[in-house]
């Protein structure tokens, strides 16, 4: 029966080499998982290398002569050695490995006969392999290896002067989706039992987003000098949001970071699946807008001026459709620098949209739109429903989760009214009652609101109004797309019609001949 040499790790977490016999490859890593042992390396053992072994033995029973023991032994090695040339040469091999022991990348230089043999040549220093290759200057840089493995050279978060002046002018923002990971990333560490400074080292390795590494490495730093992660967090009011800083410094304050942060990473996935929701149903309107838009246009260059110059032969008297097609076209390839004063309108929009009295009346109409305000209405209101949930399942007071769902609120017409139902609740108005008056949630939210504050259960019954808005939400988005698809189908149809019959009329007044 065939005979492997299996490499693993016993339970003091050393490295152990044994002897398996079993029929495959595969059955002798299955005897090992049986004892418990997990296989690194499983190699089968030559015949010749058994047969050697067993002339060895024999001979040892015999009781030979030390004398001759190391006349074997010597011969053994060369006999191993020519083996070896046989195999192949020895080559330099450039790795990038793990310390088992302080988790540290470094890196070195080996030589070896075979990729095979340097991983087991690293695993015999404890170094988990990540990369191995061939070197072919490794010859050359063989006196570096004298040092033994060199720390691989940290990563450096800091600023570069181009990327400070790069971001006064285009100050850079941290995504719904990165906060999402980041909170769910920080769930999992922190589960795990690690000090705050360790996890948020971890965190800071897996976040892809470089302006919150630079952040989370300022966190790190203010952190090891004492201040706690509740304080440090309120520093960065711009990028995190109230919720998130306010369950982070309630976690570390009531010992519960980790719950807390489950809690978190569960709701920002919730509402970045509500985001994904809304984008998704705008995306088939952009992609047939965005189709339609570059037709038109090169119509309106390439096509239509030569119809242009064929009514101008003719002398045809054009129709007021005709006129109207002609005069979009010449502006668009006689008149276009005006174009560029599309740029700095679009900015002087873009100021006046974060005016307080442009929020106010955009708040005003946000939810009176045709076909997508009564979604973007749903879609808030589910918002406000799973923060509120969330804060009372964390632990808030009911006052400081209104208060945190006012911080939260986007919407200045909702802020009012969540301001007014926090202090009717801090003079002691039934939560029920109030919301019932604010006239803000549907009649099924407002009984099951009315149910939780009667019965005390007011997590599970928000909980469950949250779930019903999620529903309605998705039966909003259905019926949107549904009625998307034929609006955008009219519009391409009357566009095309637009051109066809402006260009068509004409047409029919040359092909008549002149008239008498």
């Amino acid at each position: 029966m065939p005979v492997f040499e299996a490499t693993f790790k016993d339970a003091s977490n050393r490295y152990v080499r044994e002897r398996v016999t079993a029929e495959s490859e595969r059955a002798a890593r299955t005897q090992l998982r049986g004892r418990g042992y997990m296989p690194l390396e499983i190699k089968p053992v030559s015949r010749l290398t058994l047969l050697v072994e067993r002339v060895r033995t024999s001979v040892a029973k015999a009781g030979p002569s030390q004398e001759r023991r190391a006349q074997d032994a010597t011969q053994r090695k060369a006999e191993v050695d020519a083996l070896r040339a046989t195999m192949g040469q020895a080559r330099y091999y450039r790795y990038e490995a793990v310390n088992d022991d302080t988790r540290e990348v470094v890196t070195g230089l080996l030589k070896a006969h075979s990729p095979r043999e340097a991983r087991q040549l690293l695993r015999d220093q404890r170094l988990i392999p990540k990369l191995i290759r061939v070197d072919w200057l490794g010859q050359f840089k063989a006196a570096q290896q004298q040092a033994g493995p060199q720390a691989r050279e940290a990563k450096s978060f800091a600023q570069t002067d181009f990327e400070r002046v790069w971001e006064r002018l285009f100050p850079p923002k941290v995504s719904q989706k990165d906060l999402t990971l980041m909170a769910q990333q920080l769930a999992a560490i922190t589960q795990a039992g690690l000090p705050i400074v360790q996890a948020l080292h971890l965190l800071r390795d897996t976040i892809q987003n470089k302006h919150l590494q630079r952040i989370v490495t300022e966190m790190m730093e203010q952190i090891t000098q004492g201040v706690s992660l509740g304080e440090v967090i309120k520093g960065y009011r711009d990028v995190f949001p109230p919720l998130f800083i306010e369950l982070v410094d309630m976690g570390e304050v009531t010992g519960n970071l980790d719950e807390n942060m489950k809690r978190l990473a569960d709701y920002m996935a919730r509402q970045l699946e509500l985001q994904q929701k809304v984008k998704g149903a705008m995306t088939y309107p952009t992609i047939v807008l965005g189709i339609l838009v570059l037709i038109v246009t090169g119509l309106m260059i390439f096509i239509v001026p030569t119809f242009i110059k064929l009514f101008a032969d003719f002398k045809v008297e054009l129709p007021l459709l005709t006129r109207i097609l002609l005069g979009i076209s010449h502006f668009m390839t006689h008149d276009w620098p005006y174009f560029f004063g599309i740029p700095p309108l679009l900015w002087a929009w873009r100021q006046a949209s974060r005016t307080a009295l442009y929020k106010y009346v955009w708040d005003k109409v946000e939810f009176k739109l045709p076909l997508v305000g009564g979604l973007f209405y749903k879609v808030t209101l589910t918002h406000m429903l799973n923060n509120m949930s969330m804060s009372i399942r964390s632990g808030l007071t009911m006052v400081r989760a209104l208060d945190s769902l006012h911080e939260n609120t986007a919407n200045h017409v909702l802020k009012e009214k969540i301001a007014e139902i926090s202090e009717n609740v801090k003079v002691g108005a039934r939560l029920g009652t109030v919301v019932l008056a604010a006239d803000i949630f549907p009649p099924l939210v407002n009984r099951l609101i009315a149910v939780g504050d009667e019965t005390g259960a007011m997590d599970e019954m928000l909980q469950r109004a949250s779930t019903y808005m999620d529903n309605e939400v998705e039966q909003a988005v259905k019926t949107l797309t549904s009625a998307i698809e034929p609006a955008m189908t009219l519009l391409l149809g009357g566009t095309v019609m637009f051109i066809v019959g402006a260009l068509y009329f004409p047409l029919m007044g040359i092909m008549g001949g002149p008239k008498h």
